[in-house]
């Protein structure tokens, strides 16, 4: 070490707690944006339903294609 100098001190790494309260929070925001894609999915889907009846029954869903 030179004469007059200090060492310095090594700044800390993020806090692992840190982290993981930013992962946790990512995490719980990446599931409301999926639970938000299903209910529009769902809600196309009954809407589709509603009106293309036809279309869902050549799918193999609901009543007119004899499956019930």
């Amino acid at each position: 070490m030179l004469p007059g100098k200090t060492l310095r001190k090594a700044t800390p790494p993020a806090s692992p707690a840190g982290r993981e309260a930013a992962a946790a929070e990512c995490a719980r925001e990446l599931i409301r944006i999926g639970d938000r894609w299903d209910l529009r999915q769902r809600i196309l889907n009954l809407l589709s339903k509603l009106f293309c009846p036809e279309i869902w029954a050549a799918r193999g869903h609901g009543a007119r294609n004899g499956r019930g």
